[in-house]
């Protein structure tokens, strides 16, 4: 069956509009790279089953993103629990919440190193692991680092870092550049047979 001129110039135009389309969307999820600031609360304990270890939870926000676009909140709740051993290598979990509207989260893992800087003072190092997240970062992964400074006798920190996150591109989106990249196909074939 030969298609009219005019009706094979439109699908040739739509496929290629769905691919660009589908394409656009996939760009949206690529990595996003942010810098962030943060303060908050930091309580410190002995570990239970090593007395030489030490357990800080720390609550706070990070916020003065820069990177990151609207539907983003400006500020992030932060929490995070970390295991310090007497090396002062440590390990735990953190969690990032969008506090606007929003649902939107980012969790993980940590790693990093304790410096003691003075008797009141610490230096943490980190390496941020992103395994997941809510809202507009379903499923995101992505890598960070930050440098914190905890003060032990005024129970806070402050710190600064950056994130590396992608997102997992929306179905839709994928679907799309799917379409439209079978609707291209399928006119370059019907070209190839001498029909166009």
């Amino acid at each position: 069956m030969k298609f009219p001129t005019s009706l094979r110039r439109f699908l040739a135009i739509a496929s290629l509009a769905a691919v660009t389309l589908g394409t656009a969307g996939m760009a949206r999820a690529a990595a996003l790279d942010f810098l962030f600031t943060g303060n908050g609360f930091a309580l410190a304990s002995p570990c239970d089953a090593d007395p030489d270890c030490l357990d800080i939870g720390m609550l706070g926000v990070a916020d003065d993103f820069e990177g990151l676009d609207s539907p983003i909140a400006d500020t992030w709740a932060r929490f995070a629990t970390v295991t310090v051993l007497s090396t002062g290598a440590f390990s735990g979990t953190w969690e990032l919440t969008d506090t606007g509207l929003g649902d939107n989260s980012l969790f993980g893992t940590l790693t990093g190193h304790l410096s003691i800087l003075s008797p009141t003072l610490s230096k943490l190092e980190t390496d941020y692991l992103v395994s997941g997240g809510s809202g507009v970062f379903t499923d995101a992964t992505g890598t960070g680092m930050s440098t914190t400074f905890l003060d032990r006798e005024a129970f806070n920190y402050v710190e600064s870092g950056s994130l590396s996150v992608t997102p997992v591109p929306e179905p839709a989106s994928l679907a799309l550049m799917l379409a439209g990249l079978l609707g291209v196909g399928y006119s370059r074939r019907y070209a190839a047979r001498g029909f166009a």
